[in-house]
This record gives structure tokens, sequence and C-alpha cells, in this order.
């Protein structure tokens, strides 16, 4: 079914779960059809179930670009096997992204410094949310990356990072991205520990 008719919609929620079957042509399809959308300002969709890959949430992502107006974005990809490399934002009007990468535990160094550059981009950003709970290939490397990144965002006021159980992520990472202001983060628990009690980081049990 085509979105044309739909070109008026404000607000839109899609759920994939129990699809499966659903290919990369599927996403094509999907990624033509925003081009449709002009006036959407709210957009959240789960892929739960649906067996993305990169090239796949590339095209995605490409189409999401040309939503002119979207201001609120939720993605959820929760145990998906993507890298993250497709995940090339640019939504000038974007106020709010939440971004569910729990459990995508094949996002890797070039994955995360797509998906930080990607995020400068977003100038109107305001809202942020990530999580990237058992990610465990990320490490402190991509965190002061992802953290000089959000430094170049003017307008953000509200910011969580989970990076519970991201082992490979050491009390230098998160010095790094604490540089923030409104920051509330996850992280493990053993680095946690390590961290001084004077910390301005909201810590999550």
């Amino acid at each position: 079914m085509s979105l044309k008719s739909f070109s008026c919609l404000l607000f839109l929620k899609i759920n994939f779960n129990d699809a499966k079957n659903l290919t990369n042509k599927s996403t094509s399809y999907l990624a033509t059809n925003f081009r449709y959308l002009k006036s959407l300002l709210h957009l959240d969709i789960n892929f739960n179930s649906w067996n993305l890959t990169d090239p796949a949430v590339e095209t995605l992502v490409a189409g999401l670009n040309c939503l002119p107006n979207l201001i609120d974005l939720a993605l959820n990809f929760q145990f998906r096997k993507i890298t993250g490399s497709g995940l090339k934002f640019n939504l000038q009007s974007l106020k709010t992204l939440n971004s569910n990468l729990f459990g995508c535990t094949e996002i890797n160094e070039e994955g995360l410094k797509t998906v930080a550059l990607g995020l400068q981009s977003l100038s109107s950003l305001e809202q942020i949310r990530l999580n990237f709970g058992l990610c465990k290939q990320i490490s402190d490397q991509q965190v002061k990356l992802l953290g000089q990144s959000l430094q170049q965002l003017p307008n953000l006021d509200n910011l969580h990072v989970d990076f519970e159980t991201c082992i490979e992520i050491t009390v230098s990472g998160i010095q790094e991205i604490s540089k923030l202001p409104h920051l509330e983060i996850s992280i493990y628990q053993a680095v946690r520990k390590l961290l001084s009690p004077a910390s301005k980081i909201l810590l999550q049990a």
C-alpha cells in the first residue's frame, strides 16, 4: 500500500513485530514512500523481528532524511544484526531522537563512528536517547568521539545514553562524555565503582 494518500499525516507509528519475512526490497519500498509524508512531525518505528541488514538500514535512513518537517523520531532496532554503518541521519528539523540499539552486538567502531558523525549534522536536536546496552564492541575511543560530536549540538538540553554491559568502556571514556551538560547515563557496574563520587553524571542502577 502506498503512503501517497496520507500526505497530511502528522503522527505515524509502525510496528514490525512478526515480520521475519520482510526483505531489503520491503525496506526500499517503505523508504521510497516516505517522500509522500511531507507534513509528518512524529515517527515511531519498531523493527523487532525484521531481519535487517546494514544496506537496508542505510536505504531506510535515506528515506527518513526526505522528511522535511520531522521533529520527533524513535527507532527500535533491538537485537537486530546491524553494525550501525547505515545510520547516516541528516534531518535538519529533528528535535528529539530515540534510537534503541540494545542487543545489537555487531555495532562496531566504524558503525558508532557513523552514528557520531551523523549526529553532528542534526543541529536542531534538543533531546537524545541512545541505548547501546549489550553492544560489547564499543570502546573508549568511540565513546570519546560520540561525546565530541554531541558537544557540537548547540540546542541539546536533555541526553540519556545507556552503556550497560559495554565491558570495553573504562573511566577514560566515561569522563570524556561526562563533559556534556544535562547528561543521564547508564554504565557497566565495574566502571561505575571507579568513578569519583563528585562526578556530575547521573548514574542509573
